[in-house]
């Protein structure tokens, strides 16, 4: 899913943004932008799913609260 919004204004290294269609004032930080972004500018962002990666993680946690509750039954 692509999202637009407009970068509103810049707050030190945090970007306020506005997204088109969602009400509210979201902040990002001004690092993960384009260099040359400007207040003003128009930019989309691209929102995915990583369910690989999300098993990936649930998976290593399983294995260290089974590694952590084998220790404090020992």
């Amino acid at each position: 899913m692509n999202i637009t919004a407009s970068i509103d204004r810049f707050e030190k290294d945090t970007a306020i943004i506005l997204f088109e269609g969602i009400e509210g004032v979201y902040e990002i930080p001004k690092k993960i932008l384009p260099v040359d972004c400007k207040e003003g500018d128009i930019i989309t962002l691209e929102i995915v799913g990583k369910r690989d990666l999300t098993r990936g993680k649930l998976k290593k946690i399983s294995h260290l609260i089974k590694r952590l509750k084998d220790k404090d039954g020992a």
